[in-house]
């Protein structure tokens, strides 16, 4: 199909939404607009991601403070953006190798190149993310990949196999196999009219083909990126057959789950930097061999939060406060108990050492704001006034709102920002399906749903960040990865001189 694909003079895309010409005509509407918003951003406004999504919400009211809701124009090009062609496999060859696309929408012809610049600019302005469904809106993001991966392409530079697999998982199939051999057809594995993955065979069950993949990788040097992305933390129904530490890439990843490490943003740095990776997989490609140091073990634990159903991730509302505030307030209490805080000398000159209060705010948003980069210590005061507000506790808001209107605003201005939309996304990306854990050495961490009692958080060298483990049938040596975990006071290499002497964790 890549080849199908890259030798075709023209790709037609027909895209109908809800079947309707005037839904067909409203969506044609709003990317003929939304291709120029940025050159409409006028007087002395500079173009930036804030003044461009205010000139969308001026004309499509989708973020109107009077509540009303969008235009019927914008539900339609949300709607647009949903639409299942964004999710299927072969559009991404189809976008990265076709020589020319156009795009119909009913009886109406787009051109490529507007299509494309309609879509950067809602992703990238994030129009798409404030309107009220944007949880269940992905094709902005999906095609803002596509895109990517057509220049590198074009410029001859096929990406790594683990770079497409880790960006285009989500992708959905027919046959669950034949998303990774799309995949591979679209990576540098496949360059060339060459085929170097060894005993690769479209004959092999789903099974066999993620581990001679994970396999491959890890030979190639590209393990971490395969540790990172598998775990049986966030999907119990681990496909028979597939180790522990063996990303299942035939599946969509889990609807919610914080992927800490490989982000274009800001890095942790968990592991010693002067320390190389160190990991081999077994000939079989059922077990790995990782180099690491043991942390500590899991004490204590809250309950996962889990919102249930009809809850859709936004901003401040009533039913979010009400969800989500009982299992934070379990939170702060496993976070109260911890018996030492600052154990160094606090100063403002000090940014690295937080107070309990900032340690929970860092904790409970996985370090990262809405755009994966580390909070600023004015984020890290509207996380906790905004637990304030959803847990109701009115004297803790009004003593954290004098503590800090001096450094991120006035009070009123403040308080409504919290309110509508400001760290909601946070705590949702970083904590649906997770729960909260005690370490034995009072670490306060953030781990997945299954995590039991006794798993072992260690780090592995080199990585990023901290991994769970469990050891099996009561073996020491031998470890189910469950997944990677947020741990207080490690993630930056605060305590990497004390890590003692490394081991070697047999995963399988």
């Amino acid at each position: 199909m890549t080849d199908i694909y890259a030798s075709a003079r023209q790709v037609i895309v027909c895209i109908n939404p809800g079947g309707n010409p005037g839904r067909c005509a409203a969506v044609r509407s709003v990317v003929r607009y939304m291709a120029v918003v940025p050159s409409l951003v006028g007087g002395e406004n500079r173009i930036t991601r804030g003044t461009v999504a205010n000139k969308i919400a001026e004309r499509y009211g989708y973020n109107a403070a009077d509540g009303t809701g969008p235009s019927q124009e914008w539900e339609a090009f949300v709607e647009f953006l949903s639409d299942r062609w964004f999710s299927r496999v072969w559009v991404v060859q189809e976008v990265a190798m076709a020589s020319f696309v156009e795009v119909v929408i009913g009886d109406l012809h787009i051109g490529w190149s507007l299509m494309r610049d309609a879509i950067i600019n809602a992703y990238e302005s994030g129009a798409v993310e404030m309107s009220n469904n944007f949880a269940k809106q992905d094709g902005a993001a999906i095609f803002s990949q596509m895109l990517e991966l057509r220049r590198y392409i074009a410029a001859g530079q096929p990406p790594d196999l683990a770079a497409v697999l880790a960006t285009f998982r989500a992708c959905q199939s027919t046959e669950a196999k034949d998303k990774v051999w799309a995949l591979i057809g679209v990576s540098k594995a496949a360059s060339n009219g060459t085929e170097p993955i060894r005993g690769l065979d479209y004959a092999d069950e789903p099974a066999e083909l993620v581990v001679k993949i994970a396999r491959y990788l890890v030979e190639r040097g590209d393990y971490l990126r395969v540790v990172f992305a598998a775990g049986i933390g966030w999907r119990e129904d681990q496909r028979k057959g597939v180790p522990s530490w063996v990303p299942d890439w035939t599946r969509a990843p889990p609807e919610h789950g914080y992927k800490l490490s490989a982000y274009n943003g800001a890095s942790f740095s968990a592991s010693p930097r002067n320390r190389p990776s160190e990991l081999a997989a077994s000939p079989d490609g059922m077990e790995l061999s990782a180099v690491g140091w043991r942390i500590g073990c899991i004490t204590q634990l809250t309950d996962p939060f889990s919102p249930g159903g009809g809850y859709t991730p936004g901003g401040f509302n009533v039913e979010a406060s009400r969800r989500i505030s009982p299992w934070l307030v379990e939170a702060r209490r496993l976070a109260g108990t911890i018996p030492l805080v600052d154990t160094r000398a606090r100063s403002e000159a000090d940014e690295a050492c937080y107070s309990l209060n900032e340690m929970f705010g860092l904790t409970i948003t996985a370090g990262r704001n809405k755009e994966s980069k580390f909070l600023s210590r004015e984020e890290i005061a509207r996380v906790l006034l905004w637990e304030a507000l959803v847990t109701g506790d009115e004297r803790e808001l009004s003593r954290r709102l004098a503590g800090v209107q001096d450094r991120v605003g006035p009070t009123e201005e403040l308080v409504e920002t919290v309110k509508l939309c400001g760290v909601t996304p946070w705590f949702n990306s970083a904590c649906l399906g997770a729960r909260f854990a005690l370490m034995d050495y009072s670490h306060f961490c953030l781990v997945p749903s299954v995590a039991k009692k006794g798993d072992l958080v260690c780090v592995l060298a080199g990585a990023e960040v901290p991994l769970l483990l469990r050891p099996t049938d009561g073996n020491s040596s031998r470890y189910q990865l469950i997944g990677e975990c947020f741990v207080m006071g490690i993630m930056h290499g605060e305590m990497v001189e004390d890590y003692g002497e490394a081991e070697t964790f047999l995963l399988c």
